[in-house]
């Protein structure tokens, strides 16, 4: 399914469901800052075309990520010249990550046990911060869920008053996007992931969603196998090729 339309409506979703603090657009491409969390909110998206001279555009990225005091690094979704380029200037390849996707039925049950909210409340926010090893770059991630310009939803699940899971879905287009899947170590294996996903898939068909994605690394057999048990399939694979910045050499 990897088909260029797809793959560009699909990366557009993704934009959607978590927008970078700082986007320069340069010659087709998206430069993204977010003052360092996570990778796809500090990279350069190539997504659209371009008329300048690949070596020039990857000085101009350099010079911008070396003023923000962060590693330049580009989210590629093909085998390319950029991609060789990019090697050879000792970019790493890193983070191979699988885009799944689901064609939704008309309706969907949604669990009793998953709690929603249109906002990232008190009870999501706590949840997160105590799953997450990111926590010390929660104002950041406060910022970044305040910017998504679509609807969003935020699902926990909670015990005795304590959260012990979490995830959150945004639409885009037809398309609900499923992000931030998180369960504490001692409560997985009990269904919570499926019950969450199945939650946000139920909400984003009532927001007018047909189709649904979710990204997770390759290597993260757990995810995948759920993704599969809920019959999502592979539709394309990204990754990131990154170098250090001159303070981390």
């Amino acid at each position: 399914m990897d088909r260029p339309d797809t793959i560009l409506a699909l990366e557009q979703a993704s934009l959607d469901g978590l927008p970078a603090l700082h986007t320069e657009r340069y010659d087709g491409w998206l430069i993204r800052q977010s003052n360092g969390y996570a990778r796809r909110a500090n990279s350069v998206w190539p997504l659209y075309p371009s008329t300048l001279a690949l070596e020039e555009k990857i000085l101009h990225c350099e010079a911008s990520y070396a003023r923000a005091g962060l590693p330049c690094t580009f989210r590629l979704t093909q085998s390319s010249e950029l991609d060789e380029l990019l090697a050879a200037r000792g970019y790493q390849r890193d983070a191979e990550t699988v885009v799944q996707v689901l064609e939704l039925p008309t309706a969907l049950p949604r669990p009793d046990i998953v709690e929603l909210a249109s906002k990232p409340d008190g009870a999501w926010m706590t949840t997160w911060q105590t799953l997450s090893d990111r926590a010390p770059l929660a104002g950041i991630v406060e910022a970044l869920l305040q910017a998504i310009p679509t609807p969003r939803v935020y699902a926990t699940i909670q015990h005795d008053g304590e959260g012990v899971a979490c995830g959150r879905a945004a639409m885009s287009g037809d398309w609900v996007g499923l992000f931030d899947l998180l369960v504490a170590p001692n409560w997985r294996r009990r269904g919570f992931g499926k019950e969450l996903t199945r939650a946000r898939l139920s909400w984003g068909i009532q927001q007018g969603a047909r189709r649904a994605f979710a990204q997770v690394m390759d290597q993260n057999a757990a995810a995948r196998q759920l993704q599969a048990s809920l019959e999502f399939v592979e539709a394309y694979r990204y990754w990131y090729r990154s170098v250090k910045t001159p303070r981390e050499r």
